[in-house]
C-alpha cells in the first residue's frame, strides 16, 4: 500500500496486529506481511478505512514471478502510447472521461507516449483500466506500471 505523506507512523498501528510490515521507502510503500490467522475481512476492513481516512493512497497486491522470484508491486500509473495519426489531446481527453485517468507526464522522446495516473487505484484496478485502454483504436500500447524488486 502507499502511504500518504507523514502517516506512515498512524498506518504502521492500525496494521500491526494483522502481522509484519515491511518498508519499501523508495516507493513510500508498506507491505504487510499478514498472519496467517488474520482473516481477509479483517485485512480489508482495516485498509478499508485507512484509504477513508486518506492516511493510504491505494492498497494492492505484491505479486511474484513464479520463475524468477521477484515481487511485482503494481502502481497506479499506465504507460500508454497513442498512435501517431490519433488526435493527442482529444484522445487524452477522452480517457479522463472515460477512466478518470490524469497526464502524468509525456516522455519527452516519444512525443505520443504518457504516463498516466489511475484514480482509486486499489486491487487491481490499474491493470482494468489498461485492459480497457488496450481496446482502444488509438492506442497503440498500454502497459501497468510495477515496481519491481528483483532477487539476487
Amino acid at each position: 500500500m502507499r502511504v500518504a505523506p507523514s502517516a506512515d507512523e498512524q498506518v504502521r498501528g492500525a496494521l500491526s496486529a494483522l502481522g509484519q510490515i515491511e518498508s519499501y521507502a523508495p516507493a513510500s510503500l508498506l507491505i504487510l506481511h499478514a498472519n496467517p490467522d488474520a482473516a481477509p475481512k479483517d485485512v480489508a476492513r482495516v485498509t478499508d478505512d485507512l484509504q477513508r481516512k486518506h492516511l493510504v493512497e491505494y492498497v494492492t497486491p505484491v505479486l511474484q514471478d513464479a520463475r524468477t522470484g521477484s515481487r511485482q508491486i503494481l502502481t497506479d500509473e499506465i504507460t500508454v502510447r497513442l498512435r501517431p495519426e490519433a488526435p493527442q489531446k482529444g484522445t487524452l481527453t477522452d480517457m479522463r472521461r472515460a477512466e478518470g485517468v490524469s497526464v502524468a507526464h509525456r516522455n519527452e522522446f516519444v512525443r505520443t507516449q504518457y504516463t498516466l495516473k489511475v484514480p482509486k487505484a486499489s486491487g487491481t484496478r490499474t491493470l482494468e483500466v489498461a485492459k480497457r485502454l488496450q481496446k482502444r483504436a488509438d492506442v497503440e500500447f498500454p502497459a501497468a506500471n510495477y515496481i519491481v524488486d528483483i532477487k539476487r
